[in-house]
C-alpha cells in the first residue's frame, strides 16, 4: 500500500489510531512522507508510547563473562 492511501486509511480514524508500536511507527512514517497535517501529533504520539512502554526484564542486563563463576 502506498504512503498516500496508509495516510488517508488512517486518517478516517483519527483521533482513534489503535495504540500499538508498529502502527504509531507507520503511521508517524506515512504522515512525515506525506506531509500531513497530524504529522506532528503522530510523532508525538509515538514518542509517548515508546516512553511509557514497559522495559523488556532483561534490558541492561548482559550475559556473564565466560568462564566466571
Amino acid at each position: 500500500m502506498s504512503m498516500e492511501k496508509y495516510s488517508e486509511a488512517l486518517s478516517a480514524i483519527e483521533p482513534n489510531v489503535p495504540w500499538e508500536r508498529q502502527l504509531l511507527a507507520r503511521r508517524a512514517e506515512a504522515y512525515a512522507r506525506t506531509r500531513h497535517p497530524l504529522a506532528a501529533r503522530a510523532n508525538r504520539d509515538l514518542a509517548l508510547f515508546e516512553k511509557r512502554e514497559p522495559r523488556p526484564f532483561d534490558a541492561g542486563l548482559a550475559a556473564p563473562a565466560q568462564g566466571a563463576r
